[in-house]
């Protein structure tokens, strides 16, 4: 038998073996059926440690000192790396961060705020379907918020 023919069955070995094999390397273990728990949440009016510049959808550069953080209490297996989207409505949080009782995530924009007030809360584990927390954003007049330092809010968004 020539070398290239020993090297092709080799390599037919090898992708066979790696398409019958289970995909394991690297993967995080499935939640079977696992369940986020909300156990609350809070909304604040904050004043950024520093401006935040963002691109707006109409091309138009803002920047803001303050925003409205809302924190959930979430709970969640310790043990899953499952990729989790939040939505508020039918808004998909885009970037949300996490805290010792779960995440939060922050709005510029007032209008975008006022829009979600009421939203149902929901999320969605990996490719999986959107579920509801059962729960709405029910948060009054933001102007009533309490204001605080981002800081104080979120310990590590210190001025560096």
């Amino acid at each position: 038998m020539t070398t290239a023919r020993r090297l092709s069955l080799s390599f037919a070995g090898v992708l066979l073996a790696l398409v019958a094999a289970p995909q394991t390397r690297g993967e995080a273990p499935q939640p079977s059926g696992e369940r986020l728990e909300l156990r609350g949440y809070e909304a604040y009016h904050v004043r950024l440690a520093q401006p935040f510049t963002r691109l707006e959808a109409d091309g138009e550069k803002r920047t803001s000192t303050e925003a409205y953080v809302v924190r959930l209490k979430v709970s969640r297996p310790e043990s899953w790396g499952e990729k989790v989207d939040y939505f508020v409505g039918d808004y998909r949080i885009p970037e949300y961060g996490g805290w010792e009782e779960g995440i939060y995530f922050k709005v510029y924009d007032r209008a975008l705020f006022d829009s979600l007030r009421g939203g149902e809360l929901r999320y969605r584990i990996g490719e999986g379907p959107i579920v509801s927390f059962e729960r709405r954003l029910e948060v009054g007049d933001p102007a009533a918020l309490p204001k605080v330092p981002e800081a104080q809010l979120l310990p590590g968004a210190a001025v560096k």
